[in-house]
């Protein structure tokens, strides 16, 4: 954090993930103590602490130089979804896959789909995650292709994260999300989903419209 006079002023909040990656995030000054280059400073020592990790951000338009002068470089988007839900009709999987609770025994396989889809070691937080969070599982012939995470999250709830293989239409993220929706009318529910996703339009007709997009950087890769 940065401080004047004991007042916190400024915040930059990283993780560690496996031995050679990371992220990092809130990266926040208060509007009155913003000119003074205190943002740079926290990311100096962010990255001081990082070191030659592997590093990812999401990055607001006003952020966005600053990475850029640290050496991040644009790799994707992020579109941020949020509304009071309508009714959802559940969404059908594919033929021969089926939706389930998930379970403490599949807490490893979860880790490693979720390792695998984000690439970034999971091991410490999905265990985390799931002591605040109800989980689902869509299996095929007994392995398992895709979860989807719900917990509450400041006035709602929020779905994340979901990781799927590619179908059609994204089909099998649309059943791992629409699980959730459907038990949710009403409610405020907030979920991020990959830029190019085949999920906006669908996720604006029921209620949980696109309301700002952002921008995936990477620095050392």
């Amino acid at each position: 954090v940065a401080q004047d006079d004991g007042e916190v002023i400024g915040t930059a909040l990283y993780w560690k993930c496996g031995t050679d990656r990371g992220t990092l995030g809130l990266v926040i000054v208060s509007p009155e103590a913003q000119g003074r280059g205190i943002g740079r400073q926290l990311m100096e020592l962010v990255l001081k602490a990082l070191g030659n990790r592997v590093t990812f951000l999401h990055a607001t338009p006003a952020g966005k130089p600053l990475y850029e002068r640290l050496g991040f470089e644009a790799c994707g988007t992020v579109d941020q979804h949020q509304g009071v839900v309508s009714r959802v009709r559940s969404v059908t999987p594919p033929a021969g896959e089926q939706l389930r609770s998930l379970k403490c025994d599949d807490v490893p396989q979860v880790v490693e789909l979720a390792s695998r889809a984000s690439g970034l070691d999971r091991s410490q937080i999905i265990p985390v995650l799931l002591d605040v969070a109800q989980g689902v599982l869509l299996e095929r012939a007994g392995e398992l292709v895709g979860f989807s995470l719900f917990r509450r999250f400041g006035r709602g709830y929020a779905i994340g994260p979901v990781v799927a293989a590619h179908s059609p239409g994204d089909e099998r993220a649309k059943a791992l999300i629409a699980h959730w929706l459907a038990m949710s009318p009403g409610e405020f529910v907030r979920i991020d989903v990959p830029g190019g996703a085949d999920l906006t339009d669908w996720l604006n007709a029921v209620g949980v419209k696109r309301i700002d997009t952002v921008v995936k950087m990477v620095r050392n890769e």
